[in-house]
């Protein structure tokens, strides 16, 4: 997966924006969110094709048990991480016309984390409503703060994977057979 620098960061803030629909915008937030967690644990496992099988097969809800279980993840991210997953199941099994603005999902938008701690994300405002600053959170559209909530949890998990690979020696102790 490509690195989330600027361009890239853009990018999906563009897609996820420009989506159509609200299950849209939540489907593809969180199939982000599932490939970064994804990359991570590839990262950071002795390259072997059984744990890339495995990994590739398991489910969201498995590869967050696997990196928080791993102490790759602080509990607000863990949280997060969960709500995402969360609002897009919600989507995805739902023949009702839901949006970020009708319960469940208003009901769950309250409970993101990241909304309350960030303005800005790497520099571009994403607490925006109808092109204007937010004054308040309670200001910002449904949709924003769980966008925003992407984003942050996308760039969260970029730093997060950088940082272990730093610590990953580059020979390990044991090289599995190919």
């Amino acid at each position: 997966m490509e690195q989330l620098g600027q361009p890239l960061v853009n990018q999906i803030t563009e897609e996820l924006n420009g989506s159509k629909s609200d299950r849209g915008t939540a489907i593809l937030g969180s199939s982000l969110v599932e490939e970064l967690l994804r990359a991570l644990l590839l990262k950071v496992a002795v390259p072997n094709k059984d744990f890339k099988l495995f990994i590739d097969r398991s489910p969201a809800s498995n590869l967050l048990a696997i990196a928080y279980s791993f102490g790759f993840l602080p509990n607000e991210l863990r949280h997060d991480i969960k709500l995402i997953f969360k609002i897009r199941n919600k989507f995805a099994h739902s023949w009702n016309l839901l949006s970020f603005d009708t319960p469940p999902i208003s009901n769950i938008i309250p409970n993101l984390i990241a909304p309350k701690k960030f303005g800005k994300i790497r520099g571009n405002p994403v607490l925006v409503n109808n092109g204007q600053f937010a004054k308040t959170l309670a200001d910002v559209e449904n949709r924003m703060q769980f966008i925003a909530t992407v984003i942050a949890t996308s760039t969260s998990l970029e730093h997060i994977q950088n940082e272990i690979v730093s610590f990953v020696p580059s020979e390990r102790f044991y090289v599995a057979p190919k």
